[in-house]
């Protein structure tokens, strides 16, 4: 979106739009997607405003949006969360959550006016498909998506929802985890990266995170990307230690309904 560049350019910040996301949502079925979700402000033909809704969770809305610089303190944000915000009060999600990059004054500003609640911090890193280096850890066999981790169990990773692209991770038929892969024009997202509890400390989840970085590059990531909450130690020395590195920190801020 050019829009996008042109704010990243005069702020260096980031913004979360997921719009690669919602457009291969584009004809699943979703609950709760009648209405509006995208809003936009055009001066003659040109985009100055958007406000973006996006909805992994039925009951929680993430918003976010931006205004081009030379737009800004006219009111236009401010009119595109007050049509949003009719669309969700008329509609099932029972809570906002606005998401603002930590470096973004204008946006923290907005949200501040709005009195909404800190919900939680959470990096977004990021990995060269260059950097990367699989040690031998994993053998591909049969032609398929599945591996085999050298050590005394066999771990065998298969897709479970091919809508979805997840993928669940079994041990003699047990499952120990599983995640969520997104692969984008040249770029490779990992989400809900998750082992069962019982199966924590044992390199599983470092297994994962490693087939799921190969499995990705070999369908032409150059770059992997995913989110980690700030407050996740453990998770983020996994991550770094794979070769992520922090590209910048999002703030998200809660606003319930009837607020």
């Amino acid at each position: 979106m050019e829009l996008e560049k042109a704010c990243r350019e005069y702020e260096d910040v980031d913004s979360k739009l997921e719009l690669d996301f919602k457009t291969s949502e584009v004809g699943r079925n979703q609950t709760d997607r009648s209405g509006m979700n995208e809003f936009f402000c055009y001066e003659r033909d040109a985009l100055v405003g958007y406000l973006g809704v996006c909805s992994f969770d039925s009951a929680v809305w993430e918003v976010n949006g931006m205004v081009r610089p030379s737009y800004r303190r006219q009111g236009i944000f401010t009119e595109l969360f007050r049509r949003m915000l009719s669309e969700f009060n008329a509609r099932s999600p029972q809570e906002l959550l606005l998401l603002s990059d930590k470096k973004s004054a204008s946006g923290l500003r907005f949200i501040e006016r709005l009195h909404a609640n800190y919900h939680h911090a959470e990096y977004d890193m990021v990995l060269n498909a260059s950097d990367f280096e699989q040690h031998g850890e994993f053998v591909e066999h049969g032609g398929d998506s599945s591996s085999l981790l050298r050590s005394k169990s066999a771990l065998d990773i298969q897709e479970t929802d091919a809508k979805q692209h997840t993928f669940t991770g079994t041990i003699d038929g047990k499952i120990i985890g599983s995640v969520r892969l997104e692969l984008l024009p040249d770029t490779g997202g990992i989400y809900a990266l998750e082992v069962v509890p019982e199966y924590r400390g044992h390199g599983y989840g470092r297994a994962l995170l490693n087939w799921s970085i190969a499995k990705l590059i070999s369908m032409g990531a150059k770059t992997v990307i995913l989110q980690v909450d700030t407050d996740n130690a453990r998770a983020l020395n996994l991550y770094t230690s794979a070769g992520f590195v922090e590209k910048s920190v999002m703030l998200y801020h809660s606003l319930p309904k009837g607020n």
